[in-house]
């Protein structure tokens, strides 16, 4: 995981219109380590400003963590096949592990840019 996704503004509402995405994405580049998205899926597919947003992420050298879609996608497949990212299937038997490797993996990650 060269770069995982997600990245939620502390203190700042949840983002409703897809518009005000880019700007949110570019401060969390300018200011926080780790990007965090909840949820990447077939509705957030047909926003143009979000998809450029995620692709800056990925351009960028922030881990980013996400959750995606697992149906199958035109954008949402080429996204999973970018170079650098991670998937994880987690399930209630693995829950723990995969937990454990993400966060192994997150320390790692923003460890080394310090």
């Amino acid at each position: 995981m060269n770069r995982s996704h997600i990245y939620l503004l502390t203190g700042e509402p949840r983002v409703g219109k897809t518009s005000t995405i880019k700007k949110i994405i570019d401060k969390a580049l300018a200011t926080k380590p780790l990007i965090i998205v909840d949820e990447i899926g077939p509705m957030q597919a047909y926003s143009e400003p979000f998809k450029k947003a995620i692709m800056d992420i990925l351009a960028s050298s922030r881990p980013l963590l996400a959750t995606i879609a697992l149906e199958p996608h035109p954008w949402l497949d080429e996204l999973k096949q970018q170079k650098g990212v991670e998937l994880y299937t987690l399930n209630p038997e693995n829950q723990k592990q995969i937990i454990d490797t993400l966060t192994d993996r997150l320390k790692s990650l923003l460890n080394k840019d310090r």
